[in-house]
């Protein structure tokens, strides 16, 4: 996957004394470094619905306090 653009305007950069540069490169790494795209967790396309991270999701009827992803879509490379 190719990283995507964050759209910042002139004045956000002016007013907080940003680096657009490090905006671009720090943008989405933390949420894309968990997952490796390739271990049976990755691919594995639906929620279990049974382990606590899936019945605290509001589409399994919780409260979605937790906001993690399903215990069996975990990666399996970043585990340890």
């Amino acid at each position: 996957f190719a990283p995507v653009p964050i759209y910042v305007s002139e004045d956000f950069i002016h007013y907080y004394n940003v680096n657009s540069e490090f905006l671009l490169k720090n943008s989405r790494s933390r949420r894309n470094n968990r997952s490796c795209g390739e271990c049976e967790a990755c691919l594995r396309p639906v929620d279990c619905g049974a382990c606590d991270f899936c019945m605290d999701k509001a589409k399994f009827g919780g409260c979605n306090t937790l906001r993690q992803k399903c215990r069996w879509k975990q990666c399996l490379q970043f585990a340890s």
